[in-house]
C-alpha cells in the first residue's frame, strides 16, 4: 500500500506527483473491473474520499462477529477494513467479473472470506435463506437495472441491510447523472429519493424496519478538486465535519447527496 503523506501540512507538487505513482501502481490491476472508473486520475482528493466511507461504514456497520455479504466488493474498500479493524465471522464478497475476484484474492485475507462472482438478482438462489446477518452495498445500487428485485434477492440470505447510495433529491446529483449518462462507455446511474429506496428496500411477508442516516451535502466531487491539494488537510477535515453536522439540520436531512439506508428484517 502506499504510504500516507503527512497529514498536517500542504502537499506540494511532487508529493501529489509520487502518491499519484504509488496508487496507480497499486491500482493498475483493477483497470477493466467494476469499480475501477473510481479511480481514473486518482487524487489526494480521491484518497481523502475512501477515507470518508471508511469512517462512515466504521461509526455505523457494527460488523463485529457477523457474517457479512458485501453486494459489489469494488476494489476491495469493505473487504480490508473488516480485515483490518473487525473480527468477523465470516465475509463473502460478490462481483460481476473474475477478473475482479482474482485481482482481489491476490491480497491476503484470512479463510473466513471467500469471493464470488453473482449478480445482485441471483443471491437470494445462491445463498442459503438468512444465512447473513448484514448484507452491504456501497453505492452499487444506482446501477441496478431493477433495484426493487435485487433487493428482494438480497433480503432473503439477510437479516439487515446496509446500504450507501446517492440521494435524486440533491440538485447536483441529477446534473451528474445527466452528465455521467451521457457519457459513452460509462454504467447507467440512477439514483432515487428517500421514499424510493424505502420501497425498494421492503420485503414481501417479512416486516422490516427502515432507517436512514443523512450524509454530507457537500457534492462527492468536490473532494476530487484540484485546489484542494493546497488545503491543509486539518482544515479539510474541519469543513467535512461541519458538513456532517449541517446534514443533520431537520430541513437539510432529506436533500443529503448520500443516504446511509438501513433495513432490519423481522419474521
Amino acid at each position: 500500500m502506499p504510504t500516507t503523506p503527512d497529514p498536517t501540512r500542504p502537499m506540494r507538487p511532487e508529493d501529489i506527483e509520487r502518491e499519484r505513482s504509488d496508487w496507480r501502481a497499486f491500482y493498475s490491476k483493477w483497470e477493466g473491473t467494476p469499480g475501477a472508473e473510481l479511480l481514473e486520475g486518482f487524487t489526494e482528493g480521491g484518497r481523502l474520499q475512501e477515507e470518508e466511507f471508511r469512517d462512515l461504514f466504521r461509526r455505523h456497520g457494527h460488523f463485529e462477529g457477523k457474517r457479512v455479504l458485501e453486494v459489489g466488493f469494488g476494489i476491495g474498500v469493505l473487504a480490508r477494513l473488516l480485515r483490518d479493524e473487525f473480527p468477523v465471522a465470516s465475509y463473502v464478497g460478490i462481483e460481476l467479473t473474475e477478473a475482479s475476484v482474482a485481482n482481489i484474492q491476490s491480497e491476503s485475507f484470512p479463510d473466513s472470506f471467500r469471493f464470488e462472482v453473482c449478480p445482485a438478482e441471483e443471491v437470494g438462489d445462491r445463498f442459503p435463506p438468512k444465512c447473513f446477518d448484514i448484507a452491504v452495498l456501497h453505492a452499487v445500487a444506482h446501477h441496478f437495472v431493477d433495484p426493487a428485485a435485487c433487493f428482494r434477492s438480497i433480503a432473503k440470505v439477510a437479516r439487515e441491510l446496509l446500504a450507501l447510495e446517492p440521494n435524486r433529491s440533491h440538485l447536483f446529483r441529477r446534473y451528474l447523472e445527466r452528465k455521467v449518462n451521457a457519457l459513452p462507455n460509462q454504467p447507467v446511474e440512477t439514483s432515487y429519493t428517500l421514499w424510493e429506496w424505502r420501497g425498494f428496500l421492503s420485503a414481501p411477508g417479512r416486516q422490516v424496519r427502515f432507517s436512514f442516516t443523512p450524509y454530507r451535502l457537500l457534492p462527492a466531487n468536490v473532494l476530487n478538486w484540484r485546489g484542494l491539494r493546497w488545503v491543509p488537510r486539518p482544515l479539510i477535515h474541519w469543513a467535512l465535519k461541519l458538513d456532517r453536522r449541517l446534514v443533520r439540520v431537520p430541513p437539510l436531512r432529506r436533500f443529503s447527496y448520500y443516504l446511509l439506508l438501513r433495513a432490519v428484517y423481522e419474521d
